[in-house]
């Protein structure tokens, strides 16, 4: 009688190379996984602005390593330039230009001043902040570093240092004329600007100060 257990047919070996086959598939689509991942953060991240260097914050350092040379004797022209770009809503090259003038004559609170409203508009409201205060350092009673100043704060969810500075902003115009152009831009703001941060800092200044709006 023949044997049924020699009549079962043996199964092939598994081979080592099929199972470094699948591990080295593996770890290819791994990698892949892993260098896709990097290029998709990368360009989440948008391109690097050249020339600025940022704090833990995001917002732009003050320095003029991308300024250069400047001629001294140029500042006002430097000014006037910025403003042109102001004026065209090119903000960066109103701030480079700026940058020029403050560093032609750095003792001139007026350049310091525009410099600190170009990165406002950009919505740099710390470092705006940075450049009024070494505007009123030179002038003290300069007003609108002091309007500048406050409309940043209310932008910085800082409520009561902005009423506090539209309040010196309403001080400082000392004429009949400034103050009633002041007067003016405040109600301005209330009728028109769309941050509420910005209406009720200034319906809060004007309350205090007794001023109808």
């Amino acid at each position: 009688m023949p044997s049924i257990i020699n009549s079962r047919p043996t199964p092939p070996p598994v081979r080592k190379q099929s199972n470094f086959f699948i591990f080295l598939v593996v770890a290819i689509v791994v990698w892949i996984g892993i260098i896709l991942l990097l290029i998709s953060n990368r360009e989440n991240r948008g391109p690097t602005e050249p020339n600025r260097t940022v704090t833990h914050e995001n917002e732009p350092v003050v320095n003029f390593n991308d300024i250069g040379d400047v001629d001294p004797n140029e500042a006002t022209q430097y000014n006037r330039q910025g403003k042109n770009h102001l004026n065209r809503g090119e903000h960066q090259k109103a701030v480079y230009e700026f940058k020029k003038a403050v560093k032609a004559k750095s003792s001139n609170p007026e350049y310091w001043n525009n410099l600190g409203y170009a990165y406002q508009l950009m919505g740099y409201y710390k470092v705006s902040n940075y450049c009024c205060i070494k505007a009123l350092e030179l002038e003290p009673n300069r007003a609108v570093a002091f309007g500048n100043m406050a409309y940043n704060f209310a932008k910085l969810n800082q409520v009561d240092q902005a009423v506090d500075y539209w309040m010196k902003y309403m001080e400082y115009l000392n004429t009949d004329r400034k103050r009633s152009r002041g007067i003016n831009f405040l109600r301005k703001l209330l009728r028109e600007d769309k941050d509420p941060r910005i209406k009720n800092s200034v319906r809060i200044a004007l309350t205090n100060l007794r001023i109808e709006y």
